[in-house]
């Protein structure tokens, strides 16, 4: 499978990240560099994702569209940070209908709802976790929006390829490494 960056453009921030130990490399866009966030990628070669929207008359450029809405929307609102967010709410909040936001990250995307919720939590997370040490793990995970340690951790693992306790003295090992460089 290709990655894509659902309807940002490639000028955009974005790179590749390499998870350490692994050397898995996941892509990391941002549509503004304090904002990032990890996409999964994209379905529109995926066979079963195309079946199920076979008779959909929504085209690409309408799903496109309500990608590019839904991503402005979490980024100027960070409604992810809400811990009861779903479907309905975020379909509500962005004047779309539920199931035209389920079929455009489903077939464009790539991602189920809570796949792509999940990745703008995380994200704030990551940044969290970077920036202030002083946080606990389970005060970042509710500040961004999850309800448990144990979603945040399993989501954290599925999206960054670490845990958030390991991520974070990965990036503590790297201040290190820079701060001996200079």
């Amino acid at each position: 499978m290709q990655a894509r960056s659902r309807g940002v453009s490639r000028d955009a921030s974005e790179r590749l990240i390499e998870q350490p130990h692994t050397g898995e490399c996941r892509l990391l866009c941002s549509v503004d560099e304090d904002t990032p966030h990890v996409y999964s990628a994209g379905a529109e070669n995926d066979t079963l994702a195309q079946a199920k929207y076979l008779k959909s008359p929504m085209t690409s450029q309408r799903a496109l569209f309500i990608l590019d809405k839904l991503d402005r929307k979490m980024q100027q609102e960070q409604l992810y940070l809400d811990n009861s967010l779903d479907l309905k709410k975020l379909s509500e909040r962005s004047g779309l209908r539920s199931h035209d936001v389920s079929q455009a990250l489903n077939q464009k995307a790539g991602q189920k709802f809570f796949d792509y919720l999940n990745g703008y939590r995380i994200s704030a997370a990551m940044q969290m976790l970077r920036d202030d040490l002083n946080t606990s793990i389970f005060d970042v995970a509710m500040e961004t929006g999850f309800n448990s340690k144990s979603t945040f951790y399993n989501a954290f693992k599925k999206i960054a390829g670490m845990t958030p306790l390991q991520y974070r003295r990965e990036c503590l090992w790297q201040r290190k490494t820079q701060t001996r460089e200079k």
